[in-house]
């Protein structure tokens, strides 16, 4: 048995990335729209494309929306403005499956969200994919799955996309792969000006802005406490930690 203690300051992270481009699909039914913005042949473009754009106002809208990402597909072309904060306490919410889409928070705040899935891949959002923006949101909660714990992120679990001008505030819990915005930023993935104040605990790869970077992450401030606490481990066959 071994005992491991780790501690990281505050931390402004200036990194640069690489970028590949990766692409996830399925098609999905549609949701509530408020407006319907066409650009077409006049914009000099070869077929139709929309970009339908969401305004949510109340819980029972977000969780909607969230339904609604269940399906990969959804939330392409999709523009979705939160009008107000919101109050998650009390109410099922397992986080944003997938989001392809762009997601403009106006500096409100989503609070009060406890996430306790079992597996992995979990945060606010789970995924964002190579063309989803996620800008001006302030979040507040935790992230705490059961089981295999990996790839966990309180803004995000696995970023493919942009995150830019977040916040949050709170507690993640995990095993590898686990960070305060993000818990993997991918090749594809930018994390922007984007500032965490939360505790973040785990065995390996852990990370006040993210828990193991791929892409690019700039003008990001951590004030969060990593790994403050002793961690009771075990090898495995490989060598990793694990609680």
């Amino acid at each position: 048995m071994k005992k491991i203690e780790r501690t990281i300051r505050p931390l402004l992270c200036i990194c640069l990335g690489a970028s590949l481009a990766i692409s996830p699909a399925a098609d999905c039914f549609a949701a509530e729209k408020t407006h319907t913005a066409q650009t077409s042949a006049e914009d000099g473009m070869d077929d139709d494309t929309s970009v339908e754009i969401i305004e949510i106002n109340t819980v029972e809208e977000f969780l909607q929306f969230a339904e609604n990402c269940s399906f990969d597909h959804w939330s392409l072309n999709h523009t979705v403005r939160l009008m107000t904060d919101l109050d998650l306490s009390g109410r099922k919410f397992d986080g944003i499956s997938y989001f392809n889409g762009t997601f403009e928070g106006n500096g409100h705040r989503i609070f009060s969200f406890d996430l306790t899935p079992n597996g992995s891949a979990y945060g606010f959002f789970r995924y964002i994919g190579e063309t989803g923006q996620v800008k001006d949101l302030n979040l507040e909660g935790s992230v705490r799955p059961e089981g295999s714990q990996n790839q966990i992120g309180g803004v995000v679990g696995v970023n493919y996309g942009t995150v830019e001008h977040c916040s949050f505030k709170g507690g993640v819990n995990g095993q590898d792969e686990v960070g305060a915005i993000a818990g993997v930023n991918k090749n594809t993935g930018t994390l922007t000006s984007c500032t965490s104040n939360a505790t973040v605990s785990a065995t390996n790869h852990t990370g006040g802005i993210a828990g193991k970077n791929e892409g690019l992450i700039s003008w990001c401030l951590s004030e969060s406490d990593v790994n403050v606490e002793e961690l009771e481990t075990t090898l495995d066959q490989i060598g990793r930690a694990h609680v």
